[in-house]
């Protein structure tokens, strides 16, 4: 599911896109979850007019242990392990311009 998601209009500009920048960030007191404004230029035309992506990151739990087991109340494998305390992507939502919203409110564009 994944990979056809990816190749929608809304985000097939991701792959293999030009260049990008971090527009903005903005997290929690305790650092446990980022969202991040992105701006992306597609590989096709990467002078024309950039994309921007709303991405929500959340950082992992760092439980440690080497054998699969039960810790904390729940099942965790032991491969977790590798990724104890880093950021993982939680969502990634296209950022809607406010014209392109009333365009497609309002029937402008057709």
């Amino acid at each position: 599911r994944f990979a056809s998601m990816v190749r929608t209009p809304a985000y097939v500009d991701l792959i293999n896109h030009a260049r990008s920048e971090i527009v903005m960030t903005v997290h929690t007191p305790d650092d446990q979850r980022w969202r991040c404004l992105v701006r992306i230029w597609p590989q096709n035309d990467p002078r024309g007019d950039p994309k921007e992506y709303w991405w929500a990151l959340s950082r992992t739990k760092e439980e440690k242990g080497t054998v699969d087991g039960f810790r904390n109340g729940g099942y965790v494998p032991a491969e977790t392990e590798i990724f104890a305390g880093c950021f993982m992507v939680d969502a990634v939502v296209p950022n809607r311009l406010l014209g392109e919203i009333d365009q497609r409110n309002t029937g402008e564009n057709q």
